[in-house]
């Protein structure tokens, strides 16, 4: 803003001189103030300081089953995932918005309807900047608790009317469904990317691939059967079966291979809520809770972080 200075001029005192005896008895003193107004000098303009841009708001969509909507957690929240990827990002000057759409229990059948059916995801997806997708775990997991109640059972209790017959024959169909859930996944995917792509093209889509759920439950499945099976490695397969499919179709579908598997590898007593089982140990069908727990939750954050800033 230019400032306007505006001198004033004291006025003169104009003094009448002469003898004593000229002077008047009272002497009058005459003034004139004059006011001279000076032309407003140039200022120096001041370009205005530039206000910080507002960050920009990136909108995130989570999709999948329970791991996404966060089971377990005793602050969903602040805890699961997708809330932790967006405070770190908050840390790092960058505002994104989640929205979470996870469903307890999900498989990737579902997930492929859901998109299409559920008329708040294709809004939300319109204005993503990224999308995560947790899927397949459920493909087979509902079989695998089938088979581990069945293994369970005959060990408790060898003297029941199960025999070892009875659990090869749980074996062998616990084997079928895991193909007949993988065969599904390679289907589903196409059709759940499809669905996203509807609603945006632009976006980025990053896929997680299945962790062990049970890498710690070290327990040998013996029932008198064939062949003993390691109830870990047993779920390592099936998971792995799954995680193929996953990396398969990345290419020709375009999304990005979020690798979590990998990432909790070797941590499952730490990440994963299902007990630790040492080796020769014995199941408990009420410690083998497949979830994430909250460092669970952290490792997945940073694995989507890790990609997504770069």
């Amino acid at each position: 803003m230019k400032k306007f200075l505006i001198f004033l001029l004291l006025p003169g005192l104009l003094t009448a001189c002469g003898t004593a005896e000229d002077l008047p008895e009272s002497p009058e003193t005459s003034a004139e103030t004059e006011e001279t107004v000076q032309d407003p000098a140039e200022s120096p303009v001041t370009e205005p300081e530039e206000t910080p841009a507002e960050p920009t708001e990136t909108v995130y969509v989570s999709l999948g089953d329970s791991i996404a909507r966060g089971y377990g957690l005793s602050d969903v929240r602040n805890e699961v995932y997708s809330a932790v990827l967006a405070g770190s990002f908050e840390e790092s000057g960058m505002v994104m918005v989640p929205h979470n759409f996870g469903v307890d229990g999900q498989d990737s059948t579902q997930l492929a309807a859901y998109i299409v059916n559920n008329p708040a995801i294709p809004e939300a997806l319109a204005d993503a900047g990224y999308v995560s997708i947790s899927i397949g775990a459920n493909n087979f997991l509902g079989e695998a608790f089938d088979f581990l109640n069945v293994c369970y059972d005959f060990q408790k209790n060898p003297s029941t009317r199960l025999t070892s017959d009875d659990v090869t024959s749980a074996y062998q169909q616990f084997n079928r469904d895991v193909a007949d859930g993988v065969d599904r996944l390679r289907d589903d995917i196409p059709q759940i990317i499809e669905g996203i792509r509807a609603s945006n093209e632009d976006c980025d889509i990053l896929f997680l691939t299945c962790y062990n759920p049970y890498g710690a439950v070290d327990v040998t499945l013996d029932w008198g059967g064939v062949m003993p099976v390691n109830f870990a490695a047993l779920a390592a397969t099936s998971v792995t079966q799954m995680n193929d499919v996953i990396r398969d179709l990345a290419d020709d579908y375009g999304y990005t291979v979020a690798d979590v598997y990998t990432a909790f590898e070797g941590k499952w007593d730490r990440l994963v809520n299902a007990a630790p089982v040492e080796a020769g140990g014995s199941l408990n069908m009420n410690a083998v809770d497949p979830h994430p727990n909250k460092n669970g939750h952290i490792v997945i954050a940073d694995v989507l972080f890790e990609i997504i800033k770069n």
